[in-house]
């Protein structure tokens, strides 16, 4: 999903369109496959010991970060969660027994301990989007299976790759990230950290707009870090899940978002830089071919409310089915002091001193273009006019371009 820009002068844009169902939309329709079992008497006879594991919960190591949603689940939940986490970390097939954990809506616990992993853990890029849970009728036993139970001989279950696959996967990560974590380690302040991550994400990925537009047939790497880190290719899921995975190497806390743009599923991130929450869209950021852009870096919760919509907030005590779409993070936020024009002073205001001084350390830094906001009151065009002249003995402005309906310039030199 991009969204479009407003070109002035001779600069030429083409963007992509896309996230027609997007991930949302996707995660829903991949979650009804979520399994529901009832194992009849005769059936329950004949399962074997040996296909059957007992995951013991360790509930003091999940909760990292205070954007993390495993700190929002019940007691329950959260055992469900850690037993589900070592699973899939371990890349479990057989029958997990849950059943000191199992009650009435086991179901849908179950499904939010899901979805919480699914939250917090963009390193688990093999992670499934599908599970069965099974339950005996006679034995009050209940399981999880990472595989459609029916389906014995199934070796990758939903997983869809190997542990050997996963393995090469994970190594190809391990190079990918190298050079990305040298380029953090020489950042001094949290602030350039996450500038950094998002400047490079927005240069080194390229927004899958065939996944976009045909999920069902979408390459399923680019709703994870490996399509974004590894292929350079992905859409909203992926980018999100890439910036919460390079916070949380950075020690940064980080998450993603559920909600819609304009009547359209998307995804995006929640951040804390140090004085609380803060969001930031990545995906809309790399919306132009000749520049990175920071419209979308850092913004409080009415800001960014402008035009995207959170999914419904998640409840502890609501019982969901695998039609609900709930998100585990809307929080307030009205912080202004990590917001991109703020901390840069980005601005152009009527005495034009501050686009003046950031223009020209922008220059000095070998940038060939910068974005400010026009807080004059006077339209861009002649906001441009002014600082041309201001700037004429030390640099030439060539170009701008707007970003959408808003006081954005995008100027090149």
């Amino acid at each position: 999903m991009k969204k479009a820009l407003t070109v002035f002068l001779s600069i030429t844009m083409v963007f992509l369109s896309g996230c027609e169902k997007s991930v949302s939309d996707y995660f829903s329709e991949v979650s009804s496959r979520l399994e529901q079992i009832i194992i009849t008497i005769a059936e329950e006879d004949v399962i074997e010991e040996e296909s059957i594991v007992l995951i013991s919960p360790d509930n003091e190591s999940y909760e990292s970060t205070n954007l993390s949603a495993y700190q929002k689940l019940s007691t329950n939940q959260k055992s469900l969660y850690s037993i589900m986490y070592k699973a899939i970390k371990d890349m479990e097939l057989n029958l997990i027994d849950i059943s000191r954990y199992s009650s009435s809506n086991i179901f849908s616990e179950a499904l939010i301990a899901h979805r919480a992993i699914m939250c917090d853990c963009p390193e688990f890029f093999w992670m499934p989007k599908t599970l069965s849970v099974v339950s005996t009728q006679s034995s009050n036993k209940t399981y999880l299976c990472f595989k459609d139970y029916k389906n014995k001989n199934d070796r990758v279950g939903f997983y869809g790759i190997t542990r050997e696959q996963k393995d090469e996967m994970a190594k190809k990560l391990e190079i990918a990230e190298k050079d990305i974590i040298e380029g953090i380690n020489e950042c001094y302040t949290t602030f350039d950290t996450e500038l950094f991550i998002h400047d490079y994400l927005c240069n080194n990925i390229v927004y899958d707009t065939e996944s976009a537009e045909d999920l069902d047939n979408a390459d399923s790497d680019s709703m994870t870090i490996y399509g974004a880190l590894v292929k350079g290719k992905a859409i909203c899921e992926g980018y999100s899940k890439a910036m919460q995975y390079l916070c949380k190497k950075s020690g940064i806390s980080c998450n993603v978002v559920y909600g819609e743009y304009e009547g359209t599923p998307h995804m995006w991130n929640i951040i804390n830089p140090g004085d609380g929450p803060y969001y930031l869209d990545v995906t809309f950021d790399d919306s132009s071919q000749f520049s990175v852009l920071h419209y979308y870096f850092n913004l409080t919760k009415s800001e960014i409310e402008k035009d995207h919509e959170f999914s419904e907030p998640f409840s502890q005590s609501k019982t969901y089915d695998v039609d609900d779409d709930f998100n585990f993070f809307c929080e307030n936020s009205d912080n202004k002091a990590f917001n991109y024009f703020e901390y840069n002073k980005a601005y152009i205001t009527d005495d034009y001193s501050d686009a003046v001084n950031f223009l020209i350390i922008q220059n000095s830094e070998g940038k060939t273009n910068a974005e400010l906001k026009n807080l004059t009151g006077d339209e861009n065009s002649k906001a441009i006019s002014v600082l041309k002249s201001k700037l004429r003995w030390q640099m030439n402005l060539k170009h701008f371009y707007e970003y959408d309906d808003e006081n954005i310039i995008i100027v090149m030199w």
